[in-house]
């Protein structure tokens, strides 16, 4: 298989599971938080999606300063999927979440 397309098949790979990620991520807000705070958690959550993608960028370029670019891609992935186990590992809690049942008083 030609680079490129092994390189098109992780990207649509990774925008899958960062669709689903987010989608995780929203449903767990919406339903954790009370009424009253939503609007100021979804401008956090969303200044965080903002400012983070700017962040990792700027990481990668500084880093890629010092490396070369592939050097610094694979330096950054392997970075970010032991970050990924660890997270596996102490967020336990949130893989056995179940939506709290909603009672009627009527």
């Amino acid at each position: 298989m030609p680079h490129w397309a092994l390189g098109a098949l992780c990207l649509a790979l990774f925008g899958w599971l960062s669709a689903i990620s987010s989608l995780l991520q929203y449903t767990l807000i919406q339903t954790q938080t009370p009424e009253h705070m939503l609007g100021r958690i979804n401008g956090l959550w969303t200044a965080q999606n903002v400012t983070g993608d700017a962040i990792g960028a700027a990481l990668l370029g500084g880093l890629g300063a010092v490396m070369t670019p592939a050097a610094s891609a694979s330096a950054s992935g392997w970075a970010l999927a032991l970050v990924g186990v660890l997270l596996v590992g102490l967020l336990r809690e949130l893989r056995r979440f179940q939506r709290p049942e909603i009672v009627n008083e009527s």
